[in-house]
């Protein structure tokens, strides 16, 4: 809650930057209903350990009473509070739905506030707490256990740190990068929070088809597809490494295949040439792929088998320790991995060793 209340104050600040006052006044009571009730829970104290069910509860929650409270700004611009919680909810879980018609009739501080929910969504409510406020201690450890089991109660809060740190990085340098290629810096802005946490929300009814041209939405996607990368490993590795990866080579073999067979059902069935295709596809693909949600195209001008497509590789998903949701490639690895020993072991003697390392 004391998190919620820090992350608060941003759309607070901008909307004071930009002189919307009732919109700063609403979220000023937001920022103090999760100060208050912070300070209140923490007064109380907690008795005993915080057992592994507890912590997992706790980090379930966190997608509950943080749109709960979120969803009061919405409500001031005149979405029904449905509406404002459907808003908040797929903001902070990185979903990327909305019901929202047209987002760019609203003032900055609404379309802010959306991106910055799935900023703050994508590394992790939880993962801010011990950054900013975890302690060296078994707690701690237990929070961040449903996320990582390698990290130690004595590295949580260091590792937490430095998973903030290379997010922070990483936002500002594509922020930098799309203001520089041409596109207006506040759009940029909130794009580039969009995409680092492949969450999908624009500012525009018709997506990136609004960004001037290819360039500045390859763009996005490419910092989508970054997004979509093992983050933790990116920390524990280096960059260097982490191209040597099984799960990160998959993601990008899924991203060629996607667009190849994206960008032959565009041109079979909407008769569209084929360069055209392959960047409508290639788009499509990295999009759906890391579980952003980005488009150029409407998915509902695709043909049947190109939607269906979209859903296998939305339901993959990115990697293991990324902001994407989906399975996560590691998972379908294993699954496979397993299903490769069994048929092996079927057609090899009983005491045959076999090595089950991915």
């Amino acid at each position: 809650l004391l998190v919620g209340a820090v992350m608060s104050s941003v759309p607070l600040l901008v909307a004071l930057l930009f002189g919307d006052w009732n919109s700063a006044l609403v979220q000023c009571l937001i920022v103090l209903a999760f100060t208050g009730l912070g300070f209140t829970l923490h007064r109380a104290g907690i008795s005993g350990e915080l057992q592994r069910n507890e912590a997992l509860v706790l980090v379930a929650l966190t997608f509950v009473v943080t749109p709960l409270l979120s969803a009061f700004l919405f409500v001031a611009f005149g979405l029904s509070f449905t509406d404002a919680l459907f808003e908040a909810v797929s903001g902070i879980s990185t979903t990327g739905l909305s019901t929202v018609a047209d987002p760019y009739i609203y003032p900055a501080t609404f379309l802010f506030t959306r991106a910055w929910l799935q900023w703050y969504g994508g590394l992790g409510v939880i993962v801010l707490g011990i950054a900013l406020l975890g302690g060296q201690d078994i707690a701690t450890r237990r929070l961040y256990t449903p996320l990582d089991d390698r990290v130690l109660a004595n590295s949580s809060r260091q590792f937490a740190r430095q998973m903030l740190r290379v997010y922070v990085l990483l936002s500002l340098g594509a922020w930098v990068v799309l203001s520089v290629a041409g596109t207006d810096p506040f759009i940029a802005l909130l794009h580039t929070l969009s995409a680092v946490s492949t969450g999908g929300f624009s500012p525009f009814a018709d997506s990136l088809q609004h960004l001037p041209d290819w360039g500045n939405r390859y763009l996005v996607i490419a910092l989508s597809l970054i997004g979509a990368l093992p983050l933790a490993m990116v920390i524990e590795r280096g960059l260097r490494q982490v191209g040597s990866d099984v799960e990160v080579r998959t993601l990008l073999a899924l991203c060629l295949g996607w667009t190849l067979l994206l960008a032959w059902r565009m041109h079979q069935t909407l008769g569209i040439d084929w360069s055209e295709a392959l960047l409508q596809g290639g788009l499509l693909g990295i999009s759906a792929q890391s579980t952003t949600g980005f488009a150029v195209l409407a998915p509902m001008h695709l043909d049947d088998m190109a939607k269906l497509l979209l859903c296998l590789a939305m339901l993959s998903g990115g990697c293991v320790g990324s902001t994407a949701g989906g399975i996560k490639l590691l998972r379908i690895l294993i699954l496979l991995r397993v299903l490769q020993l069994y048929f092996l072991r079927s057609a090899m003697p009983r005491h045959a060793v076999v090595p089950h390392k991915l």
